[in-house]
């Protein structure tokens, strides 16, 4: 199955497939949101040194690139980087930001994010930043943003 569209309707993400079938994001294994677009795109703005210092500080979390939500973590902590106002409105600048990037709607970059969470937070090195609650995609980007201000 290729997913070829995403939308939202009444506060649910939809996805849709090269056979015009739709499904509830929430329903669809984590193999098949593998589609979606959490690639790194060529962006010619984007300073290519600190996206390679935060993939290195990611890589020491034991974070592997297989999640679907590593890109958009990455971006994510990037322009937290960047840019103060940021860090303080993240579904008004921050989401639609990093979304337009990626090609999905602003509403889905918690929703993959949470994904790359739920399987991290089986990890060491996550029980060692995190003990073993689960974190909201805003806490999780906020703590690696300091982390890797700290690195």
């Amino acid at each position: 199955m290729k997913l070829i569209s995403m939308f939202e309707k009444n506060g649910t993400t939809f996805v849709k497939d090269e056979n015009g079938k739709i499904y509830s994001l929430h329903l669809i294994e984590e193999e098949i949101l593998t589609e979606l677009k959490d690639i790194e795109p060529p962006i010619s703005t984007i300073d290519n040194i600190l996206i390679d210092k935060i993939k290195l500080m990611l890589e020491n979390l034991e974070i592997p690139s297989k999640y679907n939500g590593y890109y958009i973590l990455i971006h994510c902590i990037y322009f937290l980087q960047k840019d103060d106002r940021f860090k303080t409105s993240f579904s008004r600048d921050l989401y639609p930001k990093v979304a337009t990037i990626h090609g999905v709607l602003p509403s889905s970059v918690p929703t993959i994010l949470n994904l790359l969470i739920s399987n991290w937070c089986k990890t060491k090195k996550y029980k060692e930043l995190f003990g073993t609650k689960q974190v909201t995609p805003k806490q999780l980007i906020i703590t690696l943003s300091k982390h890797f201000e700290e690195y």
